[in-house]
Parts: C-alpha cells; sequence; structure tokens
C-alpha cells in the first residue's frame, strides 16, 4: 500500500512539476497582455545595434526577444534599436550605454574594443587561418575578457561573429598589396587596427560611419575590407566591382548588457536572460558563418575575382605579419597579445 501511494505521488510529482517548468506563453498573448496593461513586463532592455531591420542578425535578436518573453511569462522585454538606433556608430551606442540611455547592445569588435580595448586582438590581420583557429583562441580566453569586461561594468552574454573580411574594391583589381597603394579605404571610426594596416600598404584611410558609407562608396572610397554577407546586407556589394579571394581577418562581435540594469532584475529573469541570450548567440554564430560563405560564393559569380598565387599570398602574410608586429604594446597590453598571437 505505502509503495503504490510512494509511487502515485512520485509520477505526479514529475507530471506536474514538468508542465510547469516547461510552461511557456505564447508570444502573441504576451503583446495582448502587454497591450493592455504594460505593467506586466517588470524588466525591459532597451538594445542597440547596427544591424539593419530584416537582416539575419535582426531576425535572431528577434527570435531572442520572443523567446525571452515566452519564458518569462511575459515578464522580460527586449526592445531592439536596429541601425545603431538612428544613425551614428558603435561608440556612440557604447556612449549611449555607459550614460543610461540604452541598457544593452549587440555589437562588433569595435564597440566592444571602446569599453576593453584588447577584445580588438582577435581581429588582427592574417592572425587566424579558419574559424576553429579564431574558436580555440576565444575560447582559451573567454573568462579573462568576461571578467575584464565585468570590471568596467559590463556583462557578456554570448559571443558571436560579423564575417570573414575580404578586400572589395570598385573600378580596380588587387593582386597583391602593391595594388593598394594611393587608394582610399573605409574603416570604422575608433579601429586602431585597420588604419595600421593601410599605412604599410599606402592606402589613405577614410574613417566613415555605416550610416554614410554607401554615399562614398565609389566615390572618394574606393576599397573596403568587410565580410560578404555584411557587404549584402548594407547593400554595399551592388556597388563593389572586384573582390581578392583572401581573408584578411575575422569579424567578431558579442552581446553586452550594462552589469547595474542586471542585477535590478529579479533572480528568474536574469537567469532567463542569460541562457536565453547565451543560446541564440550561439544559433547566431553558426547562422552567420553559413551566410557569410554563401554571400563570398556568391560575390564571386558576379563580381570579378581574384585569387592570389602563392607568392602573392605570402606577400599578403608578410603585411599580415609586419601590422601585429607593429600593434604589440600600443594600443594593446603585450602579455594579452603575446597570449592571443601566440
Amino acid at each position: 500500500m505505502f509503495r503504490r501511494l510512494l509511487n502515485a505521488t512520485l509520477i505526479a510529482s514529475f507530471v506536474f512539476g514538468a508542465s510547469s517548468a516547461s510552461a511557456k506563453t505564447p508570444v502573441d498573448e504576451c503583446l495582448k497582455k502587454i497591450k493592455a496593461d504594460p505593467s506586466v513586463v517588470k524588466a525591459e532592455l532597451k538594445m542597440v545595434t547596427l544591424a539593419p531591420a530584416g537582416s539575419q542578425w535582426a531576425k535572431v535578436f528577434q527570435a531572442w526577444t520572443d523567446e525571452a518573453l515566452s519564458e518569462s511569462d511575459c515578464r522580460l522585454n527586449l526592445k531592439w534599436y536596429w541601425n545603431g538606433g538612428g544613425g551614428g556608430d558603435e561608440l556612440r551606442m557604447v556612449a549611449d550605454l555607459r550614460q543610461g540611455q540604452k541598457h544593452g547592445a549587440a555589437m562588433t569588435a569595435i564597440g566592444l574594443g571602446e569599453i576593453y580595448k584588447d577584445v580588438l586582438l582577435f581581429q588582427l590581420p592574417g592572425l587566424f587561418e579558419n574559424w576553429p583557429a579564431l574558436d580555440a583562441a576565444r575560447n582559451a580566453e573567454r573568462t579573462f575578457f568576461e571578467d575584464e569586461f565585468r570590471k568596467r561594468g559590463f556583462e557578456i552574454l554570448g559571443w558571436g561573429d560579423v564575417g570573414a573580411a575580404k578586400v572589395m574594391t570598385v573600378g580596380f583589381e588587387v593582386k597583391s598589396p602593391a595594388d593598394l597603394k594611393d587608394k582610399s579605404a573605409w574603416h570604422l571610426p575608433g579601429d586602431p587596427v585597420s588604419p595600421l594596416f593601410f599605412s604599410k600598404v599606402g592606402l589613405k584611410a577614410n574613417p566613415t560611419s555605416i550610416g554614410e558609407l554607401g554615399s562614398h562608396l565609389g566615390k572618394d572610397i574606393q576599397l573596403i575590407n568587410i565580410a560578404p554577407y555584411v557587404a549584402e546586407q548594407l547593400q554595399l556589394a551592388s556597388k563593389v566591382t572586384h573582390l581578392t579571394a583572401v581573408t584578411t581577418s575575422f569579424g567578431i562581435g558579442a552581446l553586452v548588457i550594462k552589469k547595474e540594469k542586471i542585477e535590478a532584475m529579479p533572480a528568474d529573469l536574469k537567469e532567463i536572460l542569460f541562457s536565453t541570450g547565451k543560446r541564440n548567440a550561439e544559433t547566431l554564430t553558426n547562422t552567420i558563418r553559413v551566410q557569410d560563405g554563401q554571400a563570398f560564393m556568391r560575390m564571386k559569380k558576379s563580381k570579378t575575382t581574384y585569387t592570389p598565387t602563392p607568392e602573392e599570398l605570402e606577400k599578403w602574410k608578410q603585411i599580415f605579419a609586419e601590422t601585429r608586429k607593429s600593434l604589440r604594446g600600443a594600443p594593446f597590453t603585450p602579455e594579452v597579445f603575446d597570449r592571443i598571437v601566440k
């Protein structure tokens, strides 16, 4: 009798416990509840990104929002501001975070570097031969960098990628670094790596915001060093005429949230934020790598594409190595530089 009662109790506990733990409120129902009573939301995070609405980045971020809403029973909401929140660049985005105008962001290494400069080491020219090599270095340093960001008031919810950068030009072919002399190249404001790399090959650096780049490309900017998928999503690919099939660097990014904002949240909502953020960052990483590879194949078919010879590739590697050597100690910390470069 006792055994039957115990079994029944355990079964009931398992069934009802599992049901309660997995119960989720449909997103449509959440939106209706919030519209009727905005106080249903107990924590709302204002999130900003340079990604345009409708891009693959935006789709994953919206999926993250929906997941957070559903798992929190409509109490946790992420409000996204696309295209940098109406203009500007990631330096302004970081300023908005520090001033409390925004609570979190999905940023490339440029924005992350404004918080902690050494994170830009992962984007040194020619440092990694492929994505697995980047993964190995980043995973080895993950705890270190997340601690450094935490010291500066930010939590990293998850790491992601932007794509494998290629040299793209308007009106001329690039076979080796010598072909870049006296041309004008774009880079994001706040990027300490690109200007030095450009100086090594005689390029003129032209720092311009993402929003203004399109109107300059093909005029006072003839070259962009950017991932193919990014070029497509920012509607720059149609202006490019030539592509050089060599990866100059691997672009990274991350999801960051102001530490004080997280600390003010209820414990269960914190857990949902971290678990859903990490999950969607991993999804985005896998998706973007595939999308960038596919975009590269499309551009190879639609642009005049040049694949460097072994001798020309060696010249690229020499320039990359010279650039890396020149960056050790300024602006990067020598010991951190040595760990990642090795």
